[in-house]
């Protein structure tokens, strides 16, 4: 083959021969450049020195302008549905009152992002448009802490009060007012946190909170601003001021957690302070909220103990001059007190009862009589759901701030949806105010060129349950999907998608458990019984499914391989939760792990048959474990986790096993490691659970490396486009500064990728198993080869499309050499004329945009006959 390519070029360069039809693994310092060869021996199958391509391959990289040109930059994601931290405050607020210009819905809070806005902590929503924006002239400069109070007043302004030093660009202690165009501190505001706002019939205002001066005086937790000055009101109170209301002779009536003789609920005259009977509640059970009522009658509000002849614990109580009444226990904290047009009365809070055989979930209505609820509500898991306020629009619609996930909807087998610390009540049904990405996936997988989000609820402007599909446009479901929890994802080689986790189809749910197959249209049980919880689907190199779950028989081993008919266990270890496979077919688990010979091991790998331990780390607080593993492009395993060392060598949570011992990835990383994904080019990624980094990082084989501005939060799943772009998904809402809520793509300028140049004029055919970046490695495939034939791929940066016939007399008509042969690996394919090959690129960026030209030529004898494989032109990507 060397005879017949040495007319046409002016060197040949070998650069590797196989018997195999494993991938070559080259280690990463044989790259593709001008000069001196490397060669390191590596595990895994055998390989050969590469040869460097010509001289002439780097003059033209150097003259490639793109290089300049290339970045990664983090992109542009979805919206989130609600605000990224929970909501402290709720007005509907009309700047201009009988004017033009419609009334929005105003928020505040510690939160960041509202929709798909970056509101730094005070936002509002246009009901009609359906959008979020930033208020007013807030824009950039942001709240600095958090909003807990707001007070739209007559004149268009507006009173904002929490626990902040600035607002707006402007200093202010807690307290600050906006006249509709700046905002203003109010004389030196407050040493603390400013809970409750009043104004005053005369349009002085009130401050309630936790603070002990004001305007730079004494005012022990409330005081008062008459425009110029601060003064306190006697001699305060004993506990934090949680609300504050007005009646109509002007005196200030303050709830908390006070203890007698004031007990619960204080009423400032302009003279004293005095009480309401006997009080209500105690520091341990405060009164939370209070409204005044068209009679004069006060309701008082909270989870409190009530006395003045009152036994028990109530939620909401009322004062009619005289003597305490029960409203109604609803079960637990109320928190906010509102009215509907017609005198209703709305309360929000933690509660749920079924009083009076009526479910009521944090939401509830009482209309003189008795009170009712609104469909299950608004909740989540975890943390406990809270409503803090509530706001009735005129027409009747409601809208509930707090700190919650989920609203009931009319969802078909789902009750719930997803939202985020904000839902409105409408047509008789709740939903998020706005489209948005309401879950953190727990896998993302690219299946027939789509991005696949698997979890518990998925959603953006669409239903999908449990696993939905993005096709480069939009979110769609995926089927019917399934009701539980998608933990992983995989594509068989026949193209069809497979799911694991902790679900059922809901119409089918005894037929459909924890694993299932997507065939394009719907899913349907895969052919196995139960396999218990599923934990991570992996797809082989031989093309078998390996799945790890729970299974009904745990001591046969959690690790199972689907030969076609059943799952054939791999014994001898139990409890892994990851699974990866390295070149060599080798299997790498992690645990925590039982295996024969250890009752606790992290990591261990596996022939096929049996397991052998290589690796326990240890972390002198929390608990030691390894949360994922991946394999870098020389075989080497990495993990992540929570550890200080693993077998005795110091690696602050992700290591490296090189097939006889471990090491340390530089000094390591200073947080837990959750996640771990190998870029197109090689290059480990680590995502961390602390924000320093930007919570995700790149090692370049040198040091650890930011993704610029990074992540507001954790990552936890993760996938590579085809196109290189890395996707993550997780806790955050923000990437490199825009918003990207749950699902963020750091994308590469420079991508790599592929055309097509010719077809095949024989039976060999040639793809391309991994694209060129620079740092990276261009690995193939070849198949068809002919049994005795001699087979040379040819890599070049020309097509010079000329017949082979022109070229040597055994050149068969219709076969034209499409590579210029500027570099030739010797391919000797294995039994069934498959044959591969890896070509490492050097990391210089005067790569990136660098065509490269494949070919493979085929040599029969017998007679002597030289063809061709189709050609596929590769450009150089870079990061």
């Amino acid at each position: 083959m060397a005879e017949i390519l040495r007319p046409w070029r002016r060197r040949i360069a070998e650069i590797g021969v196989t018997g195999s039809p494993e991938r070559i693994g080259p280690d990463v310092s044989q790259t593709l450049s001008s000069g001196r060869c490397a060669s390191t021996a590596v595990a895994g199958p055998s390989t050969r020195p590469y040869t460097p391509l010509l001289a002439a391959l780097l003059a033209t990289a150097a003259a490639n302008q793109v290089a300049a040109q290339c970045s990664s930059t983090w992109q542009v994601g979805d919206a989130l549905p609600g605000t990224s931290d929970p909501v402290s405050a709720l007005i509907r607020y009309d700047p201009d009152g009988v004017g033009p210009r419609p009334a929005v819905l105003l928020l505040g809070g510690g939160f960041e992002v509202a929709g798909g806005a970056i509101v730094h902590g005070l936002a509002t929503w246009d009901p009609e448009a359906r959008v979020f924006a930033p208020f007013g002239g807030v824009g950039n400069a942001g709240v600095d802490g958090e909003i807990r109070e707001l007070v739209s007043l007559p004149n268009g302004g507006l009173l904002a009060a929490g626990a902040f030093t600035a607002i707006g660009g402007v200093a202010a202690a807690n307290i600050a007012r906006f006249d509709g165009v700046a905002w203003s501190g109010l004389g030196g505001g407050t040493d603390g946190p400013v809970n409750a706002l009043a104004v005053l019939p005369n349009g002085d205002v009130v401050a309630g909170g936790d603070f002990q001066t004001a305007g730079g005086g004494a005012a022990n937790r409330i005081a008062r601003w008459d425009g110029a000055s601060w003064t306190a009101l006697g001699v305060g109170l004993d506990a934090a001021v949680l609300d504050l209301a007005v009646r109509r002779d002007g005196n200030v009536i303050a709830a908390g957690g006070f203890q007698p003789p004031l007990r619960g609920v204080a009423e400032w005259d302009g003279v004293g302070w005095s009480g309401f009977g006997a009080g209500l509640g105690s520091t341990a059970t405060p009164v939370r909220a209070i409204a005044m009522l068209p009679n004069g009658d006060l309701l008082a509000a909270g989870h409190i103990s009530v006395s003045s002849g009152l036994t028990g614990i109530s939620s909401v109580v009322r004062w009619n001059g005289t003597a305490w009444s029960v409203v109604g226990d609803l079960g637990g904290n109320v928190h906010g007190l509102s009215f509907f047009p017609n005198g209703d009365l709305l309360a929000v809070g933690t509660f749920l009862s079924t009083l009076g055989n009526v479910l009521t979930v944090r939401v509830a209505r009482w209309d003189g009589v008795r009170w009712s609820g609104f469909e299950d509500g608004v909740g989540g898991p975890f943390p406990p759901a809270t409503v803090s306020r509530g706001v009735v629009w005129p027409d009747g619609r409601i809208f509930v701030a707090g700190e919650f996930t989920e609203c009931s909807s009319a969802v078909p087998f789902r009750p719930y949806a997803r939202t985020a610390n904000l839902a409105r009540w409408t047509d008789g049904r709740w939903a998020a105010l706005c489209d948005g990405t309401g879950d953190e996936p727990r896998v993302l997988h690219f299946h027939a060129g789509d991005l696949i989000a698997g979890g518990t609820h998925v959603l953006n402007g669409v239903r999908a349950l449990g696993v939905a599909r993005h096709d480069g446009t939009r979110w769609q479901p995926t089927g019917e999907g399934m009701w539980g929890t998608v933990r992983t994802l995989a594509t068989l080689p026949n193209g069809e998608l497979i799911a694991g986790g902790i679900f059922r189809l809901p119409a089918t749910a005894a037929f459909l458990r924890n694993l299932a197959v997507f065939d394009g249209t719907r899913w349907r049980r895969f052919p196995v019984p139960d396999p218990g919880d599923v934990y991570r689907l992996l797809v082989l190199q031989n093309g078998a499914l390996a799945v790890v779950a729970g299974w009904a028989n745990p001591a046969a081993g959690s690790v199972r391989i689907w030969n076609g008919t059943t799952f054939v266990p791999i014994a001898g270890a139990i409890g892994v939760q990851g699974l990866a496979e390295r070149p060599n077919r080798e299997l790498v688990a992690i645990g925590p792990m039982q295996t024969a010979t250890s009752s606790l091991v992290h990591v261990a790998v596996s022939d096929g048959s049996t397991w052998t331990d290589i690796g326990r780390v240890y972390a002198p607080t929390f608990y030691p474990r390894v949360d994922d593993v991946a394999i870098l492009p020389n075989g080497d395993v990495a993990i992540g986790g929570h550890f200080e060392s693993i077998d005795g060598v110091a690696a602050a949570n992700v290591a490296r096993w090189d097939g006889a011992q471990w090491h340390p990835i530089g000094s390591g990383l200073p947080s837990w490691v959750r996640k771990l994904e190998v870029l197109a080019n090689g290059q480990l990624v680590a995502c961390e659970t602390a924000a320093g980094g930007g919570f995700v990082r790149r090692w370049d084989g040198a040091s650890w490396l930011p993704l610029g501005v990074g992540l507001d939060g954790g990552a936890y799943s993760s996938a590579i486009g085809p196109d290189g772009s890395l996707w993550l998904g997780g806790a955050f809402t923000t990437a490199g500064g825009n918003i990207a809520a749950r699902i963020a793509r750091w994308q590469p300028s420079c991508p790599a990728s592929e055309t097509a140049l010719g077809s095949s004029c024989a039976a060999v055919d040639l793809e391309l198993e991994r694209l060129p970046w620079t740092g990276g490695v261009l690995e193939g495939r070849c198949t068809g080869i002919a049994p005795a034939a001699l087979a040379a791929v040819l890599v070049g940066v020309s097509s010079p499309n000329t017949p082979l016939a022109a070229l040597h007399p055994a050149g068969v008509a219709g076969c034209n050499l499409l590579a210029s042969p500027d570099a030739v690996a010797l391919l000797l394919p294995n039994g069934g004329g498959v044959a591969r090959f890896a070509l490492p690129v050097a990391a210089a960026g005067a790569f990136a945009g660098l065509p490269l030209n494949t070919q493979v030529l085929e040599l029969q004898t017998g007679p002597l006959a030289l063809t061709s494989s189709n050609a596929i032109r590769a450009i150089v990507g870079a990061y």
